[in-house]
């Protein structure tokens, strides 16, 4: 299954190179729309929702309404392993943003999509079968900072 604003691209590239997909939009926010998803789909081998928000600020400005807002959107009701990328080269920002945000990382540069495809292919495969899935786990790609202030001062020392 494949989910998102390049869905349909997506599913045909992969039936194209002889595989099998299947688009279904569902807001996972909203249990009723998840409930119908889960009737339409039935048994699901690997789910990848790529659904996700940011919010860049300091920390103390980030009122309540919007921190469960993007908790909702960015936690999943099942127990999973998590892969939590840092700034990616995607359509949700311009280039120079995101060169700049990866600029604040650890590895001093965005993460293409591929990447973050790569390592979601692993975590699906039988390849990763001795990650410990008993409880949640998070894998950080590109140094996954909480927000730009604290990004800047890890790099810079200096606020």
């Amino acid at each position: 299954m494949a989910s998102g604003r390049l869905a349909h691209s997506a599913v045909e590239q992969i039936e194209g190179e002889g595989g099998h997909a299947h688009f279904v939009g569902a807001d996972l926010r909203d249990p009723a729309d998840l409930a119908r998803l889960a009737l339409e789909v039935g048994p699901v081998d690997v789910l990848v929702n790529n659904a996700g928000s940011s919010w860049f600020g300091p920390s103390s400005d980030l009122d309540v309404a919007t921190y469960d807002r993007l908790f909702g959107g960015n936690t999943d009701r099942v127990r999973v392993n998590a892969v939590a990328p840092g700034p990616v080269f995607t359509a949700g920002a311009t280039e120079d943003r995101i060169t700049a945000l990866g600029n604040t990382t650890l590895l001093n540069r965005a993460a293409q999509p591929e990447e973050i495809a790569e390592t979601i292919a692993f975590l699906a495969s039988p390849r990763a079968g001795g990650v410990d899935q008993a409880e949640p786990q998070k894998l950080t790609i590109s140094n996954n900072c909480s927000n730009i202030e604290e990004c800047s001062t890890s790099r810079s020392g200096k606020p």
